[in-house]
């Protein structure tokens, strides 16, 4: 049945109910008064509401272009206003980088913005399919990739190209693909076959795809180099320094960029290949301002949020002043977030990656700041389980870049490539964790051999992306291995006590899903043992004992409170929870965090037969998970079910089938895969 037909099947199945109840008012199954009658149908209003704003799909990221330095290019504005308004109303715009394509491009849409209902501003990125699929720059609301819906990047892509089409068929939209630098993409046409304006800037002669394009070479004329020239130069220029910008010019054979650093930065002399390995040596660039270019240049070509980077890259007051002086960085306010993002221009970054290769021994503090950020160790003392998915997804493109970047981890490093890898999981993006995270795998065990605590520990971290990926058995395998190579290892470090007790665990989570539940039990008493003597230890030598370290404590005695409440030990159950709350007491931590400890509570309380209570426990953890995941996530649509069932307890079986039919929706609209779970819907429903 298709996605409309089944949510509109909903709406008119409680319309029906509603005309039901109304008819046998003061029965056990109809209203009980006209206010009870009054607050359904106000309900289903609002949701009717909903369910036809929810099918009017917009464009949500539009782009405000604003007024830059710009001189001459008069001819190119209009052949670019031409081209439009040929039959497949697409402008390619080429050249060679740096010449001015996206200054042209630009200055194109301040003038004429006003003549579109809005512009969308992408940047090229791998692929035409990947630019198309980035949500953060092309960003059409009800529409998200999840790889548990749509399978993979190609399925989406062609959703998301339909209601584009859709879209720029019912407005009038320019859509800008920025430095499409492609020989051969299977899916241009694609693009170019869309309705409404386009415009793609390259640096590929245009004839290589079968398209004619305008070619954007030097100046042609004098008039217009001096405007260029008045336009950087804060001063009059004298005679001998006038000479000498000629002389450039012609060395350089018109390139603009280098033209414009140049008037920057006057008082050096050049060697006449300017545009290349001299780009940099021409500017007296500290080490550390050499080593903020050399992180830009791995990050996407939208580059980075300002207040992400000033934290991973330890900035201080000023490092970035006399690099945006002398043009080489480029900060700018993006209109898909609000942000400043900071960047680098395309071709700069070409040179900075020849000139200052990136490795991992050069960006260790970076990558270490990325595992500390998403640790918690930022402004919002948030990890990736705190933080939103929506404002995790503004990461995205960095930690891809990042992985891009890095794609063999070496060993030593394995636990901060693995925070890249845990990321991608809790994204969603399981193919593109689990590869990462075998590599990872894989070169600590080539270096520190098969019984190492790392090579433990990393087995673990591998299953942790296929329990998350619902692999079960894939996830058992890795999880019993690296418990394996745990315990018969040495100890190399403190932290060989952290990953075993981790282990235990997670053994004890297998264990209690497997029924085994006396073995569970021992599991999870040897993960506290192991968590007091590290405690103990670190007590004995003055250490500090991170947050992240505390916070396992309670986890672990909300786990042994849910393996005694499944051996009928309700009493000890609740006791466990209540300790494991009371850390909570003395330690500020978000409310989704607390969710997994109220849910136990819910379990006993229905054990206990007090299903009003547990009823409004789980409408606050359904509030926290709908604030922090958002209405369609798992943790979310687990709350909706546990709902239901508690309806089901308390004999309201009309809004019993109604929650059920929400979770169904979103299960076979957002989750397909998910069979399992939708035929334990389907079942509970039908009972």
């Amino acid at each position: 049945m298709k996605e409309k037909d089944y949510e509109q099947q909903l709406l008119e199945w409680r319309f029906h109910q509603i005309q039901f109840r109304k008819k046998y008012r003061n029965t056990p199954a109809g209203f009980q008064s006209e206010q009870e009658e009054l607050e359904a149908k106000k309900e289903w209003r609002e949701d009717v509401k909903k369910f036809r704003k929810e099918r009017i799909r917009k464009l949500q990221s539009l782009y405000q272009p604003e007024n830059q330095p710009f001189a001459g290019r008069a001819q190119e504005l209009i052949q670019i206003e031409h081209k439009l308004k040929e039959e497949q109303r697409t402008a390619i715009v080429y050249g060679i980088g740096g010449i001015g394509k996206t200054a042209l491009v630009k200055e194109y849409l301040c003038i004429h913005q006003n003549d579109y209902d809005g512009i969308l501003y992408v940047t090229f990125s791998k692929s035409v399919k990947n630019s198309v699929c980035n949500d953060m720059m092309l960003n059409i609301s009800d529409l998200k990739f999840n790889p548990e819906k749509y399978g993979n990047l190609t399925r989406y892509y062609k959703v998301k190209m339909q209601a584009l089409q859709e879209l720029m068929e019912k407005g009038k939209y320019l859509l800008v693909l920025d430095d499409c630098n492609t020989e051969f993409d299977q899916n241009l046409d694609d693009l170019i076959d869309l309705s409404g304006d386009k415009i793609i800037t390259t640096r590929i002669n245009p004839a290589v795809w079968g398209y004619s394009g305008i070619e954007v070479c030097s100046f042609q004329n004098s008039k217009e180099w001096n405007e260029f020239l008045n336009l950087y130069t804060k001063k009059s220029l004298a005679e001998d320094e006038k000479k000498k910008i000629w002389e450039y010019i012609r060395e350089v054979h018109g390139h603009t960029l280098a033209v414009m650093l140049k008037i920057y930065n006057r008082d050096n002399e050049f060697n006449t290949k300017i545009v290349g390995k001299d780009l940099l040596q021409r500017f007296p660039l500290k080490k550390r301002e050499k080593e903020i270019l050399m992180y830009l240049s791995i990050m996407p070509t939208e580059g980075i949020p300002c207040s992400l980077f000033e934290i991973i890259a330890q900035l201080k007051d000023g490092e970035l002043q006399r690099l945006q002086q002398f043009l080489l960085i480029q900060v700018v306010r993006t209109s898909f977030d609000g942000e400043k993002y900071i960047s680098l221009h395309p071709l700069i970054a070409e040179i900075v990656k020849k000139e200052i290769p990136a490795d991992v021994i050069k960006c260790r503090s970076m990558l270490k700041g990325f595992e500390k950020y998403l640790n918690g160790e930022n402004p919002e003392k948030k990890d990736l389980w705190e933080t939103s998915y929506e404002n995790n997804r503004k990461l995205e493109g960095c930690i891809f870049a990042v992985i891009n970047a890095f794609p063999e981890p070496v060993p030593w490093m394995a636990t901060t490539f693995d925070s890249l890898a845990t990321f991608l999981w809790v994204q969603g993006y399981f193919e593109e964790a689990e590869e990462y995270s075998l590599r990872i795998y894989k070169a600590v065990e080539d270096y520190y051999g098969e019984n190492h605590q790392l090579t433990g520990r990393m087995a673990v971290r591998t299953g942790a992306v296929y329990y998350n990926w619902m692999k079960r058995d894939q996830a058992d395998e890795w999880y019993l291995k690296g418990l394996e190579i745990l315990k018969k290892c040495r100890p190399a470090n403190q932290e060989y006590l952290v990953y075993l007790m981790e282990s235990f665990a997670i053994a004890a989570r297998t264990e209690r899903h497997n029924g085994a539940y006396q073995r569970a039990l021992e599991n999870i008493d040897e993960a506290l043992v192991c968590f007091y003597k590290f405690k103990r230890q670190m007590e004995e030598k003055k250490q500090k004992i991170t947050y992240l370290h505390c916070l396992k404590l309670p986890y672990y005695l909300i786990s042994k409170a849910g393996i005694l409440l499944e051996m009928d030990c309700l009493a000890e159950a609740e006791q466990m929870y209540i300790s494991a709350m009371k850390f909570f007491d003395a330690v500020s931590v978000d409310e989704f965090r607390k969710n997994t400890f109220r849910n136990l509570y819910v379990e006993i309380l229905m054990r206990k037969n007090a299903y009003e209570e547990a009823k409004e426990i789980v409408m606050l953890n359904l509030k926290y998970a709908f604030l922090y995941r958002g209405e369609s996530y798992k943790d979310t649509l687990m709350c909706m079910e546990k709902l239901a069932d508690i309806y089901v307890c308390l004999h309201r079986e009309n809004e019993a089938v109604e929650m059920y039919q929400k979770v169904l929706i979103h299960l076979r609209r957002d989750y397909p895969y998910q069979e399992n779970w939708i035929e334990q819907v389907c079942s509970k429903m039908n009972c």
